[in-house]
């Protein structure tokens, strides 16, 4: 068995093997090579880390970080979210994870990454816990009915999942991406840069994208269903954070595309929060789990300010 960090000049032989053994430890539909390549190389923060266990020239086990900054309190600090962890079935329980895991993190020391974030799923998330990274209880969900009757004749489908529909061709692309530069405020969030926000959802887009961008807001939403509800998660709201109004940006995204629920995955930091309340959004019982690891002894930072939302929680 063999330990390494990923070269993306001489390992893409691996990609075929690591996309096979990544859709069968998650029961996923496999991916495409060039899905590897957006995903893992062309973020333009910079190169995933991806600590791979090699047998026979197979990868048999991941654990990989994607380079993410992060505004805190006007200023750009490098972190790193989780972007991939598995292990192939027929290895688990053989101690890879906890190998895997050490290795990308003292990778990610070496290259300057402040700190880790990752939003693991019930079954991972004990192995985060037991390597050191501490789990906050920020996360919460916000939906409001837009179609009354079809929410009430489908209640129960508000128990489900919510599953993004798949990219549609010729669905509208962004022609304008606004800066970040009247963002930069005393909080803490992700830096969504102009360069990450055309990489992350248009130069590969994983599902039905619908943005809003005029004076006042910039948004970005996918449509899904929940059970029978045709569900719309928005994604991030950007720009004007104080003097945008809800109702317009609810309007503006139903006369682009119709949906029962519209949904608001946040953190309680996040200062739309105020806004759902206002305007009878109800919080509802989500599965989203959040979790970090500090990789500089003398770093502070406030996670009760961290500012989430689903651009966060939404799998790459």
């Amino acid at each position: 068995m063999t330990f390494f960090i990923f070269n993306y000049n001489t390992d893409l032989h691996l990609i075929d093997s690591f996309l096979d053994s990544a859709a069968l430890s998650h029961n996923e539909p496999r991916k495409s090579s060039a899905f590897f390549l957006w995903k893992f190389r062309d973020n333009p923060f910079g190169e995933a880390i991806i600590a791979c266990a090699k047998e026979n020239e197979q990868i048999v086990g991941c654990v990989a970080m994607g380079m993410q900054e992060f505004l805190y309190d006007g200023a750009i600090i490098k972190g790193a979210v989780s972007f991939e962890t598995f292990v192939h079935p027929s290895h688990q329980g053989k101690g890879l994870f906890k190998k895997l895991i050490t290795l990308a993190e003292n990778e990610c020391r070496n290259r300057g990454v402040r700190f880790l974030m990752n939003f693991p799923n019930s079954k991972s998330l004990p192995g985060f816990t037991k390597s050191g990274w501490t789990k906050i209880d920020v996360a919460e969900y916000w939906i409001k009915p837009q179609n009354i009757i079809n929410v009430l004749a489908n209640i129960k489908s508000l128990k489900k999942v919510f599953l993004s529909n798949d990219f549609v061709a010729g669905t509208e692309t962004l022609k304008q991406i606004p800066t970040n530069g009247a963002n930069i405020y005393p909080g803490f969030k992700s830096h969504l840069a102009s360069e990450y926000l055309n990489w992350r959802f248009f130069t590969f887009p994983l599902a039905h994208y619908i943005t809003v961008n005029n004076d006042q807001v910039f948004a970005v939403a996918r449509i899904g269903k929940r059970g029978s509800l045709r569900e719309l998660q928005v994604l991030f709201v950007e720009k004007k954070i104080q003097e945008f109004k809800l109702k317009a940006l609810i309007t503006d995204f139903s006369n682009k595309v119709t949906f029962d629920v519209i949904s608001f995955p946040i953190s309680f930091a996040n200062p739309i929060r105020k806004k759902l309340k206002n305007n009878f959004f109800v919080k509802v019982p989500n599965r989203a789990n959040v979790t970090y690891k500090l990789l500089e002894e003398n770093l502070v930072l406030n996670f009760d300010k961290l500012e989430l939302s689903a651009v966060n929680y939404h799998t790459y």
